[in-house]
């Protein structure tokens, strides 16, 4: 019995121990890793695909080619705000109206300050 009760704590401890894809490397690297998955926010709604990674003035961030919903440019989007869908794909971690406000990303053009 407390061979099993042991065994159990410390599976419990590796499971909550165990990083996520997103906090285990640098968001450079899963970020480049899903380029080409389908980004959706919190209403299940799909926002695009994404580009590549890009440094936002020392933010880590995505470039994400937006869906027709959403304007079909490409937006930025801070890597905190995304993480991995259970269902495949990536979350982004805000609703319709905060995604519909994030800025646009035009080559050569300053980078917002977050």
């Amino acid at each position: 019995m407390k061979f099993a009760l042991a065994c159990a704590a410390i599976l419990a401890l590796i499971v909550s121990l165990a990083p996520t894809p997103a906090l285990a490397r640098h968001p450079s690297q899963w970020i480049e890793q899903s380029a080409g998955q389908e980004v959706f926010n919190l209403a299940d709604t799909p926002v695009g695909r994404v580009e590549r990674y890009i440094d936002i003035n020392g933010v880590p961030g995505a470039v994400v080619m937006a869906s027709v919903h959403f304007g079909g440019h490409p937006i930025l989007v801070a890597a905190d705000d995304l993480g991995w869908r259970a269902r495949g794909g990536l979350l982004l971690a805000l609703s319709n109206s905060s995604t519909a406000n994030l800025p646009h990303y035009h080559p050569g053009w300053a980078l917002p300050i977050w």
